[in-house]
């Protein structure tokens, strides 16, 4: 097996389009192949995602991220990798449409059961192709890393490892409910340039299909248990896995909370992460003087020295972080005055780690 660092070999590219993957249902998603013009068997990186397969990078990119890349190519997808360059250093490469997206039937429900159960099936499928040598990778940005935690979680036998670039892992506290605020504006840009290529009219109930679109990408203020947990479990985690991540454009850190979602999970939480219920709320009455922990999301930067921190608390969004901000009227009543005490009796203060240097 070439190793990516390796020097590329000349051996051609050959490209499948729609080919069929069965999963457990009957159903049979469609997938693009692609993989050297010599004879195999190759390790295979799979990806399994709502972003249709014909649509080229350039044609999905809606912010002009594409001509600043390095690489440019014909199969350039958003947030996959790039054939060329894999097949070249010994790969295949499978581009799955999920469920319901693109040239895939069926109704789509984004990173649930259904979707995991199918890119389960779609990798011990492909392992036992000829053009696979049994070993499989899931590569990819944002959804694409999403999937990859929450496939990992599972445990497919043939799934090797993964590559989670940016991608969160708590659909609740990570992605759709920061601090148990609404992160409106990314879900309604997913809702407008996913919608479109998705599947609502199935077996003669377009309604339902609609409506299970919309649950899965408008969660209720509070976790509900009785919908199971909003992350995988990264202990049943046993392959390999290499998070990565780009240099920051935004704050060095950015923390939220909705006061009445203050109350703490006590055995969850921890001197430097406080971890929050979302189970109830807890709103505190006028003037009453309440303690907020507010949990800055992890990151890792490296300060020169001479550099320093400054540390921001608003009511409103940084636009610095667009699209993930949060202003949707129904959940967002920006009105009254909120008065932060410190000083004296209160303790208030930001928790920084110091790694000391080696």
């Amino acid at each position: 097996m070439c190793e990516p660092d390796d020097p590329p070999t000349q051996h051609g590219l050959v490209v499948e389009h729609d080919i069929a993957v069965p999963v457990r249902d009957g159903l049979e998603l469609r997938a693009d192949l692609f993989l050297p013009g010599v004879e195999g068997p190759f390790p295979t990186i799979a990806t399994m995602g709502p972003y249709p397969k014909d649509i080229h990078f350039r044609d999905w990119d809606a912010v002009g991220v594409y001509p600043l890349l390095e690489e440019h190519g014909e199969y350039m997808h958003w947030e996959t990798v790039n054939p060329e360059w894999w097949v070249e250093h010994g790969y295949c490469v499978l581009r799955i449409d999920s469920r319901g997206t693109g040239a895939s039937p069926g109704v789509p429900f984004p990173l649930g059961q259904q979707e995991m159960a199918d890119f389960y099936d779609a990798i011990e499928w492909a392992a036992s192709q000829d053009f696979s040598d049994g070993a499989i990778a899931v590569v990819g940005i944002s959804y694409f890393a999403m999937s990859a935690w929450r496939i990992a979680a599972e445990r497919p036998p043939h799934l090797s490892a993964i590559i989670a670039w940016e991608g969160v892992v708590d659909l609740y506290r990570d992605r759709s409910r920061h601090g148990g605020i609404l992160c409106n504006t990314f879900a309604e840009m997913m809702t407008q340039k996913t919608g479109p290529h998705q599947n609502t009219e199935v077996a003669g109930d377009p309604e339902s299909a609609a409506e299970a679109i919309a649950a899965s990408r408008l969660p209720p203020e509070l976790l509900m248990p009785e919908l199971g947990a909003p992350h995988p479990d990264l202990g049943a985690i046993e392959v390999p896995l290499h998070p990565a991540a780009v240099d920051p454009w935004i704050g060095a850190g950015y923390g939220w909370l909705r006061l009445s979602h203050r109350d703490l999970d006590s055995d969850r939480s921890l001197p430097y992460r406080p971890y929050h219920r979302h189970i109830e709320l807890n709103t505190p009455m006028p003037n009453e003087v309440v303690l907020a922990e507010v949990e800055i999301l992890p990151t890792c930067l490296v300060f020169e020295p001479g550099h320093s921190l400054v540390l921001e608390i608003g009511s409103q969004d940084d636009p610095r972080m667009h699209p993930f901000t949060h202003n949707d009227p129904t959940d967002r009543h920006q009105t009254g005055r909120v008065t932060i005490h410190t000083g004296g009796t209160f303790d208030t203060h930001l928790l920084v780690p110091v790694i000391p240097g080696r």
